[in-house]
């Protein structure tokens, strides 16, 4: 499991910090992972398709190098492309559990859980504003809880963020962080309850699904969520 896990992060890291010099034949080798593989996206199968991409003559190249030269004109962004792959695999993962998740009392792993719920939040956010893209609605016009205004510095939304996350939310209970210190709160609070909840979960999440890089970055915005709790 250590090695798996060591394994996993080196996937991560890469992930973070590159891009493929093909795109194209980056999408041929996963999809030859999807094929030879019956578990699709997993540690070995990623594997698998970095080294076929590898032998079709591809590589990689950092995610700052990327842009700049996009920046420059040098070259075309090609991200239009990877998201509609990644759209693919995502539909294909969500196949693959609602084949498997059919009873709404079923029992799942608190791991999975934490997977479906950041991956459930990360698309709704992205889809959300490239609807508001596909509308031209104006960026002011975009909800505060997605811009600037509604987000606060240290980490998570300040109060006009939730209440901009509610209106769009309804029946959502979203509130903004207890950031009172953890001496001054009163033991068996509804505040108190809610740090104590937050911090073992994020921690744990930090522990079990964090890469080592992110992990350590303190400015990453886990490490901002438990600093601005006082985890």
């Amino acid at each position: 499991m250590k090695r798996l896990k060591e394994f996993l992060e080196q996937v991560e890291n890469l992930e973070e910090k590159n891009v493929p010099t093909s795109p194209e034949k980056w999408a041929r080798a996963k999809s030859a992972a999807k094929s030879k593989f019956a578990v699709y996206p997993s540690a070995y199968a990623n594997g698998w398709a970095s080294k076929k991409y590898k032998a079709m003559g591809g590589g990689w190249k950092s995610v700052s190098e990327n842009h700049i030269a996009i920046a420059m004109g040098k070259e075309m962004d090609d991200e239009g492309s990877m998201i509609m792959n990644q759209l693919d695999q995502m539909q294909r993962s969500i196949n693959m559990m609602r084949d498997v998740v059919k009873d709404p009392n079923m029992q799942i792993p608190a791991w999975v859980q934490s997977k479906v719920t950041l991956a459930a939040d990360y698309i709704d956010t992205a889809a959300g504003y490239m609807s508001s893209k596909n509308e031209e609605v104006d960026l002011e016009e975009t909800a505060a809880w997605q811009r600037k205004e509604g987000k606060n510095p240290s980490g998570g939304l300040n109060q006009k963020g939730v209440d901009s996350y509610r209106r769009e939310n309804p029946g959502s209970k979203l509130k903004t962080a207890v950031t009172t210190e953890p001496s001054k709160l009163k033991a068996g609070s509804a505040a108190a309850n809610r740090r104590k909840s937050f911090c073992a979960r994020m921690s744990g999440m930090k522990k079990r699904l964090t890469s080592a890089k992110t992990a350590k970055d303190p400015d990453s915005r886990i490490n901002k969520s438990l600093r601005k709790w006082n985890c």
